[in-house]
């Protein structure tokens, strides 16, 4: 039921936001309905490091997050600082 959520608010949003297509397929092929699948896959190579000191975050790097990644988590209505925020309690985001 939760990919079935997640698949509806994309394809909603991108009707409200005008948006037809998106290159979320591999090769950056273009779909109007994107899938859970497509939606997951697109995000592979997203990276966060964080170097530590005495359990304190000194530095944190993100990479890989495009154009087009950003414009998904938009749609999905998902902050792009869930990806900073990220350490022990990850899982706090779920139930906010």
């Amino acid at each position: 039921m939760l990919v079935s959520l997640i698949e509806r608010r994309i394809r909603l949003d991108m009707k409200k936001a005008h948006i037809e297509r998106l290159p979320l397929r591999p090769g950056r092929m273009q779909t109007k309905a994107p899938t859970w699948r497509t939606i997951m896959d697109s995000f592979h190579g997203v990276h966060l490091a964080s170097i530590e000191r005495s359990g304190r975050v000194i530095q944190t790097t993100l990479k890989g997050l495009t154009a087009l990644r950003q414009q998904v988590l938009a749609l999905l209505k998902v902050p792009i600082d869930i990806y900073t925020s990220l350490r022990d309690g990850w899982w706090r985001f779920a139930l906010e």
